[in-house]
């Protein structure tokens, strides 16, 4: 899962036009995920198990995600791989309420701009950014940083390409604000690495 800085905006207080719940963002970047990727139900799943037996505490797990046994028949392997993509499968389609439990595991089954954007908009509710803790001012972190911006400027493009902003713009808008508050956490990662500049110069006096 990647490790993030929380960086708290400027008051306590937020206006929320309508009630978003932890499980709506991570049901819906999930389920973009494997929309955009061609992901199958039953590979997220898998990886959601094994996320969340990794980090789960035996004595701790709640949620029905059964571990394939090592000596375990090829029946039974199949058996409960269908079993745990078919609960995943229920979450999905919030036959069955997503528990809270699984959140962790559930980050950490997102893949790149999925998880950053997931991460981004559970924290957004509480007036935070999640800025990834491995920026460093490097061409890797550059690159993060310009295909971010890139996106973010292709989403605005499309918005306006009728000449305005309306409700038919919904979607586009929902994409923009995920690519904002991408680049937003990554520019307060360079801020951070800037100011440990700031700080080693201000030590030597």
């Amino acid at each position: 899962m990647t490790e993030c800085y929380v960086i708290g905006h400027r008051g306590n207080t937020m206006q929320m036009t309508h009630f978003v719940s932890p499980t709506d963002i991570l049901l819906a970047f999930a389920l973009q995920q494997m929309e955009e990727t061609r992901q199958p139900i039953a590979q997220f799943a898998e990886a959601l198990t094994e996320n969340y037996l990794a980090m789960t505490p035996e004595g701790r797990r709640a949620c029905p995600l059964e571990e394939i046994p090592v000596d375990g028949t090829v029946d039974d392997f199949f058996a409960i791989k269908r079993k745990n993509a078919l609960v995943t499968d229920r979450w999905l389609k919030r036959n069955v309420k997503l528990p809270l439990e699984i959140l962790d595991a559930w980050v950490a089954t997102l893949e790149g701009k999925y998880r950053d954007g997931c991460l981004a908009a559970l924290l957004k509710v509480h007036g935070m950014l999640a800025v990834p803790n491995d920026i460093s001012a490097d061409a890797a972190s550059l690159g993060a940083t310009m295909h971010s911006t890139a996106d973010m400027f292709v989403h605005l493009a499309a918005i306006i390409a009728d000449g305005k902003v309306d409700a038919h713009d919904r979607e586009r808008i929902k994409q923009a604000r995920l690519a904002m508050r991408q680049l937003a956490g990554q520019l307060a990662g360079w801020e951070l690495e800037f100011a440990k500049v700031d700080e080693a110069q201000q030590a030597r006096g």
